[in-house]
């Protein structure tokens, strides 16, 4: 807003020179009642750094006061901004102008063509013959029967090799109980030599490939390779019938022209 204070004593700007403008023919009293008028046209509020700033509130001032020569390139920098601000809001009404235009353009064409709607209805067609090709040949419940069974299968080889284990642990406290400190070295080899071949009497790596043999037969019992490319060649089948490519690229060609 429009404060008072001594020539060239406002501390927020720094001071160059003093210009000669001429004599004003209004009086004290009118000059008074112009600051006035000013200040209400004035506020603080409507102050923008590009079109209305001190420099602009000078020439007005000058203006009203009737005198002449007030220097012109005081608001060199302040018109080139305000060039350039409005520039920038042109481009940017240029630009949501497009914008509109483009979507319009492409709501028409979507209607037209109806692009959604027919991506729309493979989409539903697609996952509908996924779904009863599912159901057809159990891919999802035959793969999880199989993923069940295999964790069935190493959680048992788990558990009696934890207590195989545990049991020669036990032997080897017992026997080392039973013998001397000098002869806990031939303890402990006896001990390590008996689970070795309590171990090879429990046949544990035979049945772990066991039952990883079984669930490979299993697997290739239930075809499961066959079932899923049986259900791709009639998904890529479904998607040639709706002629997809067709509607898509008429549709870009459209939006294109």
């Amino acid at each position: 807003g429009i404060g008072a204070c001594d020539p060239s004593g406002d501390r927020q700007h720094t001071y160059r020179e003093a210009l000669p403008l001429g004599p004003t023919g209004l009086t004290p009293d009118e000059v008074m009642n112009l600051i006035g008028d000013m200040y209400l046209e004035w506020p603080g509020s409507g102050y923008n750094l590009v079109k209305r700033n001190c420099c602009h509130f000078a020439q007005a001032l000058c203006e009203r006061l009737g005198v002449e020569g007030f220097p012109p390139w005081i608001m060199r920098l302040g018109n080139a901004g305000a060039q350039v601000t409005d520039a920038v809001g042109t481009l940017a009404e240029q630009y949501e102008q497009a914008r509109g235009i483009a979507m319009a353009r492409s709501q028409e064409l979507d209607g037209q063509y109806k692009v959604t709607e027919r991506v729309a209805a493979v989409h539903a067609a697609v996952a509908t013959q996924a779904a009863e090709w599912d159901g057809k040949y159990q891919v999802t419940s035959t793969v999880t029967a199989a993923t069940t069974q295999l964790g069935h299968t190493v959680t048992t080889a788990t558990t009696l090799t934890t207590e195989k284990f545990g049991e020669a642990t036990a032997q080897l406290r017992q026997h080392s109980a039973q013998f001397a400190p000098d002869k806990l070295g031939e303890t402990v080899t006896t001990a390590a030599a008996h689970i070795q071949s309590r171990a090879a009497e429990l046949k544990l790596g035979e049945t772990v490939t066991s039952a990883t043999a079984e669930l490979q037969s299993r697997a290739a019992d239930l075809k499961l390779g066959e079932h899923v490319t049986t259900a791709t060649a009639g998904l890529q089948s479904r998607a040639a019938e709706l002629r997809i490519g067709e509607h898509v690229t008429t549709a870009t060609a459209g939006l294109q022209s």
